[in-house]
């Protein structure tokens, strides 16, 4: 009787580590879908913040050449500018409420990332001076 005892728990045995490891395997898969979900919505949420900022030419320059536009983006109180190559360019951020620059500065650089003082709540305009054209283009902050 000892023995049927032994076999019996032996094969319950045996059915309740297979049944362990198929949910395990069941579980690894749900905790690598998990992992996959939460890496999309971390990347999801770390471009939301940024916002482009649409670039357009204030002054057409005399001469008809082909050249391309900024781009700008604005992440909070960060202001990213990229240019298609590195020249001499001035940055002006100017409040549109009050007409008062809150940013004025010169650089060389073919990205610009600037840390604007604390902006408070409104709608600004971001001039560039680049190699003789004017560009410009609005943005807002808000909480």
């Amino acid at each position: 009787m000892s023995c049927f005892c032994l076999a019996l728990f032996s094969s319950d045995m045996l059915h309740w580590l297979y049944f362990c490891s198929e949910n395990l395997k069941k579980q690894t898969e749900m905790k690598k879908v998990f992992m996959l979900l939460v890496l999309l919505c971390c990347t999801l949420s770390g471009f939301a913040e940024e916002k482009p900022i649409k670039i357009r030419e204030k002054e057409r320059p005399k001469e008809r050449i082909p050249h391309v536009l900024p781009t700008a983006y604005i992440d909070g109180q960060v202001l990213t500018i990229n240019f298609s190559e590195a020249t001499a360019s001035q940055i002006t951020v100017i409040s549109q409420g009050t007409q008062v620059v809150v940013y004025n500065g010169s650089f060389t650089n073919n990205q610009i990332v600037v840390n604007l003082p604390a902006l408070s709540d409104g709608e600004y305009q971001l001039e560039i001076e680049q190699g003789g054209n004017l560009y410009i283009g609005e943005f807002e902050i808000a909480d």
